[in-house]
């Protein structure tokens, strides 16, 4: 099963290198700028929240699921980081 996602993965990367460069280019380029953008997010709550006690790790993790859902998915960790501890 593993092997079946690492081959249609790689099928998949070989058509947008080929077929279309300019369409990865694109999604490459807005996945870094939601990146930089949810870095700056996490700065700026864990600048505002230092008075309260709020902290949010700037680690692979957190940037990843900020940047891929945004606010929201900021919210989810925060929530998620104070249900268990």
């Amino acid at each position: 099963m593993l092997l079946f996602i690492v081959l249609l993965l790689f099928i998949i990367a070989i058509f947008f290198i080929v077929q279309k460069p300019t369409l990865l280019f694109t999604i490459v380029k807005r996945y870094m700028l939601r990146t930089v953008i949810a870095v700056l997010c996490i700065v700026c709550v864990n600048i505002i929240g230092s008075g309260f006690g709020v902290h949010l790790p700037v680690n692979v993790f957190t940037v990843f699921f900020t940047s891929l859902l945004g606010i929201p998915g900021m919210i989810m960790i925060l929530g998620l980081r104070y249900l268990f501890l």
